[in-house]
């Protein structure tokens, strides 16, 4: 490749994500795992990317809660349960955690007594 040589990079998602920093619990991550948190990188109506303490087996489904602030919904805060499949994950250097990129399936809002 020379000098003048430029590389382009095209989006492969047909949907926008939002970078947000929101809190994220996993409920159902595998059989054996009990619940644990983290915290969102970014999100779509169809794809979230987050970070944990612990890695992740792509392919696994995935069920999380998390809530939209008011400054996105602007109403109130709205809670969404999530039903998601692990995509990819990548070891985080900078902050010493598991990213996780998984595909949304399904969302519902709830009420804070469901989540």
């Amino acid at each position: 490749m020379s000098a003048t040589s430029i590389q382009t990079f095209s989006e492969k998602r047909s949907i926008p994500r939002f970078a947000l920093e929101l809190p994220i619990m996993l409920n159902a991550w595998a059989e054996t795992s009990r619940p644990m948190s983290g915290r969102t990188r970014d999100i779509s109506s169809q794809g979230v990317c987050f970070l944990l303490d612990k890695d992740a087996v792509i392919g696994t489904t995935i069920d999380f809660v998390l809530t939209l602030p008011a400054e996105v919904t602007m109403t109130e805060p709205i809670r969404v349960r999530c039903r998601a499949s692990v995509l990819r994950t990548e070891n985080d250097c900078l902050r010493g955690k598991k990213m996780v990129a998984a595909k949304i399936h399904r969302y519902e809002f709830v009420s804070p007594e469901m989540a």
